[in-house]
C-alpha cells in the first residue's frame, strides 16, 4: 500500500468543530476546523497510543456556553421589559428574546450525549486521541476504531 494514501478515513461533525481523521500505517493525521474559523492539523504517531481505548458518553462542549447565553438573554429580557426601564429601547428586549430562542435551539441540539472513544497516550505529558461517533461517517465508526487498534498493535 502506498504510504501517501490513508488506510482509512473518518469524518466527525460536532456543532463546534469538524474533524477529519486519516489513518496511515504508522500515524494518524487529524485536521480540525472550528466554528470560529480556526484550523488545526496534528500528526499523532500510532506507537505513542495505548491500543485499549476508554469509552465515555458526554455532551458537546458548546452545550454549557449556549445554555448560559440563552438563560442570560431570557433573564435580561424579562428584567428590561418590566416597568421602570422605559429609558431602554423596547426593541432591545426583542433582540434578547431572539437570542434566547436561537441559543436555546443550539442548546437543545447539543443536549444528547455523544459516544467518545479515547486512546490514551503512553507518554503522560502528551495528549492522546479522542474520536466521537457523530457526523456523516458514524456508521463506519466501529470499523474505523478497530482499524486504529490494529494499526497501533502493529506499530
Amino acid at each position: 500500500m502506498n504510504d501517501d494514501q490513508p488506510i482509512a478515513t473518518y469524518r466527525e461533525r460536532l456543532l463546534q468543530v469538524r474533524r477529519d481523521f486519516m489513518l496511515f500505517p504508522d500515524r494518524i493525521i487529524v485536521e480540525a476546523r472550528w466554528l470560529n474559523g480556526r484550523r488545526y492539523r496534528n500528526m499523532i504517531p500510532l506507537h505513542s497510543l495505548n491500543p485499549k481505548p476508554q469509552q465515555t458518553m458526554r455532551r458537546q462542549r458548546i452545550f454549557r456556553r449556549t445554555l448560559t447565553i440563552a438563560l442570560l438573554s431570557a433573564a435580561t429580557a424579562v428584567v428590561i421589559s418590566r416597568p421602570g426601564y422605559e429609558i431602554l429601547h423596547p426593541w432591545l428586549a426583542y433582540i434578547l428574546y431572539a437570542l434566547f430562542v436561537f441559543f436555546g435551539i443550539v442548546t437543545l441540539r447539543a443536549w444528547p450525549k455523544v459516544l467518545f472513544i479515547q486512546f490514551a497516550s503512553r507518554q503522560e505529558e502528551k495528549p492522546g486521541l479522542d474520536i466521537a461517533r457523530a457526523g456523516p461517517d458514524k456508521r463506519n465508526f466501529d470499523t474505523f476504531i478497530e482499524q486504529i487498534r490494529k494499526q497501533i498493535r502493529k506499530a
